[in-house]
């Protein structure tokens, strides 16, 4: 059995929409504060890539 798919995050709108996504679940309580710091983090790293291959483009 397939497991689901996640967010599409290709452009720089999927992630930001992303990491508000997980900034409402935090503010909420329905996530850890520490496990949204790790996610912000690679979704940071994630949007920096995306830049650079534009650029390389």
């Amino acid at each position: 059995m397939s497991e689901p798919r996640g967010a599409r995050l290709h452009t720089a709108s999927h992630i930001r929409k992303e990491l508000s996504r997980i900034y409402r679940q935090a503010e909420k309580g329905k996530r850890d504060v520490q496990e949204v710091e790790r996610l912000s983090r690679i979704l940071g790293l994630m949007s920096r890539i995306l830049e650079t291959s534009d650029l390389e483009q």
